[in-house]
């Protein structure tokens, strides 16, 4: 599959290191930012149409990686924090029905501790893992009652 590749009016910003700001366009994949040696480096705006995804944010030698936002227009998911090669490690995570996650994650899963608020205004402050509540913390029931 052969990319289309298009430089902006300024291609080498830096005049030390091979980097280019360009727009590389494959299949279903867009590239808009910065590449070092070939690789997606520093800040740049990645889309897949075909996942329906978008990523805006820092890269590192073709990796998401340090602070960013990742965009999921199929189930209206969104998550704003740190990436470590590729992976979420800390920040706030969306939901389309208004739920929202603060906190740590391992292996793109709810871990650590965080803080959960669901749309209807409840709140859970403790321990997840795995994606799931675990071990102690604080339930809290819209109405104010504390469990």
């Amino acid at each position: 599959m052969s990319a289309k590749y298009c430089m902006f009016t300024s291609p080498k910003i830096h005049p030390i290191c091979e980097v280019e700001q360009v727009c590389v366009h494959e299949g279903k994949t867009s590239y808009y930012g910065i590449m070092q040696n070939g690789k997606k480096n520093i800040q740049g705006i990645y889309v897949d149409r075909s996942a329906h995804v978008e990523y805006t944010g820092e890269w590192k030698e073709d990796h998401i990686h340090g602070k960013g936002t990742i965009k999921n227009y199929f189930d209206q998911r969104e998550f704003t924090g740190e990436f470590n090669m590729n992976r979420m490690v800390r920040g706030t995570l969306r939901w389309a029905d208004g739920t929202v996650y603060q906190g740590g994650f391992e292996n793109d899963e709810l871990s650590g501790v965080g803080k959960l608020q669901w749309a209807n205004g409840s709140t859970y402050e403790g321990k997840f893992a795995n994606g799931a509540i675990c071990g102690p913390g604080v339930y809290k029931h819209r109405k104010g009652i504390r469990r």
